[in-house]
């Protein structure tokens, strides 16, 4: 996988998956465990979860890994 050190995994409420840096945390809007942030996917404003790697499969990892925010 591309992801490097510090990136992690997100999902949009759309269902979409992307990585974002550690750092995008500090301009997002946190709500509970999730984020108002801007999905990459579809560039609209969404609420945005953290997803465990290990519950994802490889397609799912390559589709995270495409998408950056």
């Amino acid at each position: 996988m591309a992801r490097s050190h510090g990136e992690r995994i997100m999902r949009c409420a759309e269902g979409h998956l992307f990585t974002a840096p550690f750092s995008s945390r500090l301009l997002a809007a946190h709500l509970g465990p999730a984020r108002l942030m801007q999905c990459p996917v579809d560039g609209l404003w969404s609420m945005c979860a953290l997803v465990h790697s290990e519950s994802l499969s490889r397609e799912e990892l390559e589709e995270a890994d495409r998408h950056h925010a």
